[in-house]
């Protein structure tokens, strides 16, 4: 289980993405810091960092399509498209 800076776990949630569905955990409050794994590891990877940065920012740890029990890519996908979605579709709007 991953935690924050107080011990408390990460809040975790799911994003319907690109035909899939991808898993992350956020915590903390701040300016954001998105921390991507690479292959082939998990969003876990980042246990350690997540503690250090979650007193001064919200961290977001997605795990990667195809990894941490998520689904595999259905077609041809760019490097950066579920992200890209991801942020698009939760991101609060500009004005």
């Amino acid at each position: 289980m991953m935690v924050d800076h107080d011990g408390r776990p990460l809040r975790t949630g799911r994003a319907a993405v690109n035909g899939t569905s991808l898993h992350y955990r956020t915590a903390g409050s701040g300016p954001a810091v998105v921390l991507l794994h690479g292959v082939p590891k998990t969003g876990y990877h980042w246990r350690h960092l997540v503690k250090r940065l979650t007193p001064h920012h919200t961290v977001v740890v997605p795990d990667l399509r195809g990894l941490g029990g998520l689904g595999a890519a259905r077609g041809r996908l760019r490097l950066g498209d579920d992200e890209r979605e991801h942020r698009r579709a939760h991101d609060p709007p500009r004005a």
